[in-house]
Formats: C-alpha cells, structure tokens, sequence
C-alpha cells in the first residue's frame, strides 16, 4: 500500500528482532437521567503552565467549549466570550413549540429542536437527537478542546463522580508522558510532548465510547512546521471530532454481544463535533423538527488548517468536504508531505490534519462523513455531516442529500473483501489484567500473572486448546529498537481491520499490505525470508495508530526510548474490552522515575505492605479474573484491557 511520506528525515533504526503479532480474531436528547460526567475546565495560566480541573458531575451541554488557547498565536486569533470567533453568530432560534418528541421531557433542552437556541443552552446534549444515558466531560460531548503550546506543564485535578462507584481513568491520546509513566490514567501532570492533534478519552471499559472525550491540540511555533507556508489559519474551533454513536449505553450493548450472534444491522449514528440528525421530533401540532448539526465558519480566500479526530469506537469514517479538495498536511500530529485528495479514510484512534482552500463562491457546503464496515451494513448506512459555512453565506443548510459519499482520490482506503465469519476464541492470548498496578507497585508483582509466546506451553493459565488469559508482556531494553510484524489472521468478524494503538512511542511505518484471506505466522515468516514483505525505509511516515487490514499485515519499528509498561493494543472498544492487548515493558523498573510522593496504592488480600516511599491506601479491586468488565485504571497507563496477539 503506497502512504504519505514523513517529510522530515529523521534517521531510521536499524533492525533488531522481530516481533511477530496476530491480531484474530446521560441521557441527551441525548442528555438526562443518570449522567456520570468527567470533567475538564481550565484556562491558560501563568508561566506556561495551563491548569485544567477535572470534576464529573451530572448535567447536559450543547457545545464544545476551547479552552487554554494562546490568543497571541498569529494563526489562530482571540475568540470572543461566548467560545464562537469574533464575527459569529449563533443559530437563529425558530418560533418556539411545545413538543412530544424524544426530547420533550428534558427540561436542560427546553424546546430544542424547535427553538434552536434551546439546543445550544448550557445543560443540553443535543447528540443525534435520541434520549439515551451518556457520560459527559464538564456536562459537554465532545469535552472541551485543551489547546496548549509544545513544552507547556499541563496540570490536570480531576474529581470522579461516576455513580455506582465507577473508577474511571485518562489517556492522553499521542502524549509520551516522558518522565512521568504515572501520570497517563492518573491525576495528572505532564509536559505537553509530542505537538500536534491529539486527543484525550477514558481509559476504563466502554467510557469513550459514551462520551468521555475531547480534543487535545499542542501547538508549536510556526518556523517548527515544514507546511506553515500552506495555510493562513489554524483556528481552535477548526477541530473536527468524528466517532460512532449507540441509541444505549456501549456496555449494554458488549453484553449482549457476549450472548449471540453480534447483529451488525443495529442502530448506530456518527456525530461531527458530537451533533448528528438521525431523528425526527414531533411537536403537539405534529410539526417536526431535528437537531442542528456543527457549522464550521471560514472566509473566502483564505486557507485553513483543520484537524480531524476519530474518536469512534468501532467504525472507520470517510471524511470529505462539497467542491473542495483537502490538502493533508499531518498524521497522528507528526508533518507529511502534503497530498491533495478529495476524501480521506480515517480509523479509531487517527487523527489528520488538512488544509482547506476557502476559494469557492460563498455559500453553506456539507462536510460528509460516512460511517464504514459496522456502520454500513445494510439496510442502514450510517452517516454524519456538519456545515461548511462561508461568511455572508445564509444560515440554511447546503443543497444535495448529506448522505451520499463524493468520489474521486481517496487517502488510506480500506483493504476489505466483505465476507464474515463468527466471532470465535483462538489459539492466542487473551489479555488479563493484573490485579495491581505493577508500574507503581513492582514489590507487589509476580511473575506467574504474566506470559507471551515462549512461555505459553508451561503457563497455568494456558493449558486449554480454546484459550490463554495472562498478562500478556514484551521486555525490551531501554533503548533497544524493536520491529513489530502485526497481522491479521483474518478468521474472525472483523474484515475491516485492527487499528491498533501504542502508548508512550511513536514508530515508523515501514510497510502496510493485504495478502490473502487468512495469515498465520509461519507464512509471513516465509514470505519474509523471500523477501516479500516489503520495507520501505526512505522517509517512512512516523505514527502512533494504524488499522492492519484483515488477511494483511503492518510493520512498524521504533526505539524503545520511554521506560515504563506501555500499551500496545486495538482501539475498537470492544475488542480491547475482549483481550487485543498486550504490554511493551521497556526497560527495568531501575530505570523509572521515583513513584511521586503520597501516590495511591492498591492494596488487599495477599499483597505486600511494603512501601518504596510514603503512599496513601485505598482499596480497590483484586481480582484478575474480571478481565471483561469496567476495571479500575487509576494508577497506571500499563494496565488495560486486551488483544489477541502471538
């Protein structure tokens, strides 16, 4: 498969051993009822240092707020008060109606639809207009953008008021967290490394997928980025979230999966800033209405950088913009050699920066996205859209019907033949998480929790054909290169591909390809000895997140330069709630930084009470067999949840 090159030439490793990786198989109108929320809150505070607070609460919201922006940056001015650009104006609000729709209940929306303003109050999530149970950052979805510049201290407080007494966690999606392991899924102070678009999500069980996320953009001086030259501005509300949306919530939806035959044909929507129009509402005179979708404001004759995040939880989404060509600039915050396409395919986890050339007449155009694979199955496609809107141009929507994907060049397309087979258990290893956090607590760990393929054939939790549960880890020295071959055996369900993630590092994708239906390790041994699996090492794209195509494979090599236990896993979330996971453990816990002072301990039955330096005790769950359902992350970014990987 032909990729973008990275346009900067940074030396590439030289190879060490090989891996080798199968991957086998509120309540909004949308807001309401029982909302656990994740908060974030914050403003740009003095001597570099953004602090940000972090409170869950229940409550609904409408519109994504930016946050922490350096208004002195010359691409991206001051916004006004109300978080909209100088100049802007809000939705007209239509005649208000009393109504019966899926909303009406809901006194935080008001008379949204019919009264538009209604659907931008405060305590209102509009979504796609359905009422379902939802999780909320700051009572908003997406949750505020935090827009930060490269170098910054980011300091986060964060207050869990999660019901049921669910813990909770946050990645900082793209962030290296150099020098501070303990601080990705725990509260919360880093650097603001490596710059680009990033993205921020709960890391325990099926959060993200029900709200808890936004935008995290590090910016860096001008002179820094090679494609400055191409754009004019790079506004904070230029930032495009896309991700797949239920009508319930996702675990509901994971358990019934786990009792049959996944039925693909269910309901699912795709927001665009977290607005989508996937019903109608019916008011008392039986007049209907829909929810208002995302409207993104430009100028003519002038170019702007936009940077789109997938922070979907299953489905790809193909992203284009009505008579105009989008100039890719960046892949997963790291520059490219820009490419001029019409549409670009973006995965879980992804992020693409492009820029827009504002040159065609004035008016409102749709910005599409198509949901694939899980969301285009019929008899319903699942679609999204927002508005591309020019200065002076009337506030209706574009002409055309929104659902219909353009042609033309598509960028990162999908290697897919379309035939499905049941989900089934492998002869791989499924990812179990470790009943302490073994980052912070290293006294406490032992080594019969954990396994890869050499050890399997001996493993006490390996010794029956159908499955193998442990603590699957790679040991890699510090400073070691290491080469991954993922790939996807292609006997499972998921045709469309893994779009795996790694934590803490950044690799160079040296080689991406589709070979045949299905793949085992011992083929691609042989077609590497032949030298069919091609490398290519000039100038190769530097990413943190890649979708390996079903009956293909991704290699993908970087140096283990960030010691701590990483994350290498799927970003489909029910696949990682599943066991696509494993941990990177690069280098000896001599080589970590000192726990931090006063940090949480996991503590119970069977566990050491010896301390390295004074920590506080909190209970907490033990029990490592409860590997698929919501697990408490709170202490390290090394425990997670799963990956079927050899």
């Amino acid at each position: 498969m032909k990729f973008p090159l990275l346009i900067t030439d940074i030396p590439l490793p030289y190879k060490t051993d090989t891996h080798w990786l199968a991957v086998k198989p509120e309540v909004a109108a949308a807001a309401g009822g029982p909302t656990p929320e994740f908060a974030v809150v914050g403003s740009l505070a003095t001597a570099g240092r953004p602090s940000f607070q972090l409170k869950t609460a229940r409550a609904r919201v409408t519109r994504t707020g930016n946050t922490g922006i350096n208004s002195n940056h010359p691409k991206h001015p001051r916004r006004s008060e109300n978080g909209l650009s100088a100049g802007i104006k809000r939705p007209r609000s239509p005649e208000s109606r009393s109504l019966n729709g899926p909303i009406a209940h809901w006194p935080a929306c008001y008379q949204c639809p019919f009264n538009v303003s209604d659907c931008y109050r405060q305590h209102c999530v509009a979504a796609g207009g359905n009422i379902r149970a939802l999780l909320t950052i700051n009572r908003q979805m997406p949750g505020p953008a935090i827009q930060v510049c490269e170098g910054d201290t980011v300091v986060v407080a964060v207050t869990n008021m999660l019901e049921d007494g669910l813990s909770t966690s946050i990645h900082w999606h793209g962030q290296h967290m150099h020098g501070t392991p303990y601080m990705d899924g725990m509260g919360y102070k880093f650097k603001a490394d490596p710059a680009g678009s990033h993205w921020y999500h709960a890391h325990t069980g099926m959060q993200s997928a029900d709200g808890l996320f936004g935008a995290l953009i590090v910016r860096q001086p001008t002179n820094y980025d090679p494609n400055d030259n191409l754009y004019d501005l790079d506004l904070p509300e230029h930032v495009i979230i896309v991700n797949d949306w239920l009508s319930e919530l996702s675990m509901a939806r994971y358990v019934t999966m786990m009792h049959k035959i996944y039925d693909l044909t269910q309901p699912r929507h795709v927001l665009v800033n977290g607005r989508g129009r996937n019903y109608n509402v019916t008011g008392s005179d039986g007049a209907h209405a829909q929810t208002p979708l995302d409207v993104l404001h430009v100028q003519k004759g002038k170019k702007y950088r936009m940077r789109l995040i997938s922070t979907a939880p299953a489905c790809p989404m193909q992203v284009s913009v009505d008579d105009h060509q989008l100039m890719v600039i960046s892949v997963d915050g790291m520059p490219l050699q820009p490419r001029l396409v019409d549409t670009v395919i973006v995965h879980p986890g992804e992020r693409y920066d492009f820029v827009l050339d504002a040159s065609e007449d004035a008016g409102n155009y749709w910005l599409r996205v198509l949901g694939l694979w899980y969301c285009d199955f019929q008899p319903v496609r699942r679609t999204g859209a927002a508005i591309l809107r020019y200065e002076g141009a009337p506030e209706v929507d574009p002409s055309g019907d929104r659902t219909q994907q353009r042609d033309g060049t598509l960028l990162n397309p999908i290697l897919f033949d379309g035939n499905i087979t049941k989900y089934g258990w492998n002869r791989e290893i499924t990812f179990r998480l470790p009943p302490v956090p073994i980052l912070s607590q290293p006294e406490d760990v032992r080594s019969e929790w954990f396994c890869n393929h050499s050890t399997i054939p001996d493993h006490d939790y390996c010794q029956t054909e159908d499955l193998c549960m442990c603590t699957h880890m790679i040991r890699v020295k510090l400073n070691q290169i290491v080469e991954l071959v993922v790939f996807h055996a292609g006997r499972i369900l998921d045709e469309a591909g893994h779009n795996v993630h790694l934590h803490g590092h950044k690799f160079r994708l040296l080689g991406l390809d589709k070979v045949g239906r299905s793949l085992s390790r011992s083929t691609l041994e042989q077609m590497d000895a032949r030298g069919e699996l091609r490398r290519n090492y000039i100038k190769p794209p530097v990413r943190d997140t890649v979708n390996v195509p079903d009956g293909g494979y991704a290699i993908i090599r970087f140096t283990a330069t960030n010691p701590g236990f990483w994350m290498f896993h799927c970003h489909t979330n029910l696949h990682l709630q599943m066991g696509m996971a494993l941990l990177i453990q690069v280098g000896d816990y001599s080589d970590l930084p000192p726990v931090p002072d006063e940090f949480p301990r996991c503590g119970g039955m069977g566990f050491s009470n010896a301390r390295r330096r004074p920590v506080t005790e909190q209970k907490c769950s033990t029990d490592s067999s409860a590997s698929l359902t919501f697990m408490p992350l709170l202490f390290t970014n090394a425990l997670l949840v799963t990956f079927l990987l050899s």
